[in-house]
């Protein structure tokens, strides 16, 4: 049986990730110098998540030659 999750461990992930990416916009849109760079850092967190998840969803999943019908070629089973 699944445990169920609090609305806050589903959605704390999600939230600081926004918050970051605001953050990035904002120092952006406000400022030069240390802002920039902020901004960068901010702007590139989304990105790592996103490559992070997909890097790891990636490794569980079996290659798409295994996936095929051994008799079908080119059909996904």
């Amino acid at each position: 049986m699944k445990r169920h999750q609090s609305n806050r461990a589903i959605f704390a992930a999600p939230v600081v990730i926004a918050a970051v990416s605001l953050f990035g916009l904002v120092a952006a849109l406000t400022g030069d110098g240390l802002r920039d760079m902020a901004s960068w850092i901010g702007l590139a967190v989304p990105v790592a998540v996103i490559a992070w998840a997909r890097r790891r969803a990636g490794s569980s999943e079996p290659d798409s030659a295994q996936r095929r019908a051994p008799g079908k070629k080119g059909t996904l089973s």
